[in-house]
């Protein structure tokens, strides 16, 4: 399954094989992904764990045969997930 991530910064976009959460220094927490450092930072756990759970409800979606859907334009759907702002 491929699932691509876009960085909050938007500076990064790839496939990851892994996802942590980390609080940094600051009490903040911040979404480290395989090389990429800080690809999404939330002011609470809380957040960071409801990004979390989006980002799986996005792998689930796409393991139930919806990774072929295409949009108006012809492009493959739900196959990138855009770190939320906030």
């Amino acid at each position: 399954m491929d699932l691509w991530i876009r960085s909050q910064d938007k500076m990064a976009l790839s496939k990851y094989d892994l996802l942590i959460v980390e609080k940094t220094s600051n009490g903040e927490y911040m979404f480290i992904a395989d090389h990429y450092k800080n690809f999404g930072t939330y002011k609470t756990k809380e957040r960071a764990l409801e990004v979390l759970d989006e980002i799986e409800e996005h792998l689930d979606y796409l393991n139930i045969g919806n990774i072929n859907r295409v949009d108006e334009k012809g492009f493959r759907v739900s196959t990138i997930y855009n770190m939320p702002e906030e």
